[in-house]
Parts: C-alpha cells; structure tokens; sequence
C-alpha cells in the first residue's frame, strides 16, 4: 500500500458506543440506537486488517494508537493481547509503535494493570471530580455510583507504575466547585490533567443545551479559579494541558 504524504493518526473504538456505565451527559451511547441489533464488539480479523493497513500506510518513523469507546475495556484483554501482536507482527523494521487508551476506570485492575505497564500503554481516565461531584453525572447502568471503583482502578495504575493522566470534563455540577475538583486529582496522584466542557444540544435542531451542560461564565470562572491556584502552587509540577498550551502560543 502506498505510504501517506505526512503522518496521521488513527483512533479505534473496538466496542462502538458500548459502556459499562451511563453519564447523563453522554452523546455517545445514544450512537447505539443507530445500528439495531449490533453486538458492537470489533473482529479479530478486522483488528489485523486495520492495523496492517496502518503500519503500512503510515510514513514513521513513529506510529501512535489510541483506543477508545464507549469503554474499551469490555473488549477483553485477549483483544488488546493480540492487538500487540499485530502490531509486532506487521510494524516495518526501526518504526517506533506507542499506545494510549482512555477508559472510565472502572473496570481496571492487576491483570489489566501488568499488560499496560508491560507494553508501556499511556492511560486516560475519567473523573470528574471527589464522590459527589463525580457521581452526579456519571453512574453505572444500575445507576450506582462510580468514583471508588474509578479510584481502586486508578491504584492498580498506581501499583504497577502504568502512566496515566485524568481526562475531566467540566459540566453544570463541579464547574461551581473547581478547587476541590483540581485538589482532589492532584491529592489522588494525578500529575497531568485536562479539562473537557460539556456543551450539549438539548436536541439536533435546538438552540439550548441540556441542563448538564456548563455555562459559558461557569467555565471561564473554573479555569481563572484554578489558574490563580496552579500559577502559584504548582507550575513545573501538574500539567494542565489548556494552561501549558496557551502559555506557548
């Protein structure tokens, strides 16, 4: 196959919009009702495809998967096994291949934990925040809470030295609290945070948003409040990516 003209990136999502858990604020597992009947869960066979075709495509000398969902745990381990074997398998000599995966935290442990630190995986994990705040929105199909078995996921990062970052997303509920969202992750072991608003239609065609979504001036005071506090607390040690990535335009 003929390499691109530049470097692009690839992002898989092997169970769709599949999810062990349902946000309140989600757009995504809504995608399911669009395919009636789908099991959403990526073949082994098109795994290899796709990533032969990407190894092959891609013009290195670095080559970067991310794997996302829904939750793209629920795949299984076995998946993500193979997953690296077909990137052994077809990588072209002296390409460098990394991986990162977001995922709720949730359904993390030892097992899960050892291949990520073995294979050098970079790990997202969503929480928005301590319990109340976290739980709010984001409770499971049950809906039971989330946050402690976010956190016991989050030590089984911990136990076996997997880097990882925090992926928050800010919405109507934790945006009027943001100190004790920023002293929460970084108390927890976070070192890298990035802060996602949740900005949602209440419908296709509708010029409101949904009752969870941030509001514009909610937003800008929870970035200044935390801003204020990072700037004299914690520049050169957390890493909030909005924060670094304006202070270099």
């Amino acid at each position: 196959m003929p390499l691109a003209q530049s470097p692009f990136h690839l992002l898989i999502k092997p169970v769709g919009a599949a999810c062990n858990l349902a946000c309140s604020y989600c757009y995504y597992r809504e995608k399911a009702a669009l395919y009636p009947g789908g099991h959403f869960r990526m073949p082994v066979e098109m795994l290899e495809e796709i990533t032969a075709a990407y190894l092959q495509t891609h013009p290195g000398p670095e080559i970067a998967f991310g794997w996302q969902g829904g939750e793209p745990l629920l795949r299984g381990l076995e998946f993500y096994q193979k997953a690296l074997a077909f990137q052994a398998q077809h990588a072209p000599r002296g390409m460098r291949v990394t991986n990162s995966l977001q995922t709720n935290g949730t359904l993390l442990d030892d097992a899960w934990a050892e291949f990520f630190a073995r294979h050098h995986f970079l790990l997202g994990v969503s929480l928005d925040g301590p319990p109340p705040l976290h739980d709010h929105f984001r409770r499971d199909l049950q809906g039971q809470p989330s946050h402690d078995r976010v956190v016991r996921g989050l030590a089984a990062l911990q136990r076996h030295k997997v880097q990882y970052n925090a992926l928050v997303t800010v919405n109507r509920a934790n945006a009027e609290r943001p100190l004790e969202v920023y002293r929460h992750l970084t108390l927890l072991g976070f070192d890298y945070l990035q802060f996602i608003p949740v900005v949602e239609r209440a419908s296709p065609a509708s010029e409101h948003v949904t009752p969870q979504s941030v509001r514009p001036e909610q937003f800008g005071r929870f970035l200044c409040r935390i801003f204020d506090y990072w700037a004299h607390h914690d520049v050169g040690r957390i890493y909030v990516q909005l924060f670094e990535s304006t202070l270099r335009t």
